[in-house]
């Protein structure tokens, strides 16, 4: 759901100016190869990818213990390395002649070629009956550096700043067809309010609806996956620093998320009051 909320704010925001974000990315050494590999990698690790038996086995055993974790804990079949206390299994993802595969190793390689992912899992028995998950994802994209995405993200933050809420709904499915259309299908855009304030700062206000009934005709497990997992959550999150200031909020209920956050000069600020704060190394969530 996450990865769903963030495509979506992130054609709200590239919309305005989708020229100068691309332009960033790939003003490093390497050029536009570097954004390319990027999105290569992207495509590849979140598109359909073909699951090694073993992983394929292994699925069902976590997924179960999730919340439940002393049900696989004993299973010497689910883990190549474990402890006293400790169990840990690697996943490698990788391209093939084919297309993207996913599986499982005892010990998976550092990510080298973009594209390529390593998840190591871990699960530590801290005290009778109380467990602890440790999830570690790597994937390798190529040779764009931090520089270019901290650009590139100060560009999509001025993107919202100078666009209208016309502007912002008229783009997105101009600026993506293919991506608008596949998202449509699963989300609607209910709410967007872009606002500016007494501080000059933007307010922004996305708020997008789940729709699973959109997905039934091509894909109704899903679909009803979704509906009966996703559609109950009432959830609220926060994000603020050690002073007590908010700096984002993202609400979800009766299917509709809804996130606000505020920006001034192509920079996140505190949600409330002084404009001129820029967001500090840590947040609490």
């Amino acid at each position: 759901m996450t990865r769903l909320l963030c495509a979506a704010l992130a054609a709200v925001l590239v919309c305005a100016a989708c020229r100068e974000p691309a332009r960033k990315l790939g003003s490093g050494p390497a050029g536009a190869d570097a954004a390319r590999a990027l999105v290569d990698a992207l495509a590849l690790r979140f598109g359909e990818s073909a699951r090694e038996p073993a992983f394929d086995a292994l699925r069902p055993k976590l997924a179960s213990a999730a919340l439940v974790p002393s049900r696989v804990f004993d299973d010497a079949s689910a883990w190549p390395r474990q402890g006293d206390s400790w169990r840990a299994v690697d996943f490698a993802g990788y391209r093939t002649d084919v297309g993207y595969a996913v599986g499982v190793r005892p010990v998976a390689p550092e990510p080298s070629a973009a594209g390529q992912y390593r998840g190591q899992l871990r699960l530590e028995r801290m005290s009778s009956g109380r467990y602890e998950w440790t999830m570690r994802e790597e994937l390798a994209v190529g040779s764009v550096r931090p520089a270019e995405l901290a650009a590139t993200l100060d560009a999509l933050l001025h993107g919202a700043e100078v666009a209208s809420e016309a502007q912002a709904r008229a783009s997105i499915a101009e600026a993506f067809p293919r991506a608008a259309a596949k998202l449509g299908l699963l989300l609607s855009l209910d709410t967007l309010v872009l606002a500016r304030d007494a501080h000059g700062a933007t307010r922004l206000q996305l708020g997008v609806r789940l729709t699973p009934d959109g997905l039934r005709p091509s894909a109704p497990r899903y679909a009803a996956f979704l509906q009966k997992y996703l559609t109950p959550i009432r959830t609220r999150m926060s994000g603020g620093d050690a002073a007590g200031a908010g700096w984002w909020t993202l609400e979800g209920e009766r299917n509709l998320w809804t996130l606000r956050l505020r920006v001034q000069g192509g920079s996140l600020v505190p949600l409330e009051g002084d404009a001129l704060r820029r967001i500090p190394e840590t947040l609490r969530v």
